[in-house]
């Protein structure tokens, strides 16, 4: 079992990166004298700041869901070719008005 779960690649990257951050921060304390105080306000920091990155990928997520659902792409074209009919459009409507003057 134990095996299985460290098989896979993202289980070991997780392990690698959490054991080269726990080394780093090891470091600076060691080798800098960096107080043990700024070193736990940097992990709040570090963990409230990944919480945030995490809310908003879930919200991106669901407003692109919500998104696909009102406009799906193979119905009425997706988001590129209504900007590229957009652009089509305005460059027509100059031709047309540069034909007048």
């Amino acid at each position: 079992m134990l095996l299985k779960v460290l098989r896979n690649s993202h289980i070991r990257l997780l392990f690698t990166g959490s054991f080269f951050a726990v080394a780093f921060v090891a470091m600076a304390i060691v080798s800098y004298g960096v107080d043990v105080e700024e070193i736990k306000v940097f992990l709040i920091f570090s963990f409230m700041f990944v919480a945030g990155i995490m809310i908003v990928g879930f919200l991106f997520s669901f407003l692109l869901r919500v998104y696909r659902k009102l406009f799906p792409p193979g119905v009425g074209g997706g988001l590129l070719e209504k900007i590229e009919k957009n652009q089509l459009n305005n460059i027509d409507e100059e031709f047309a008005k540069d034909q007048k003057d």
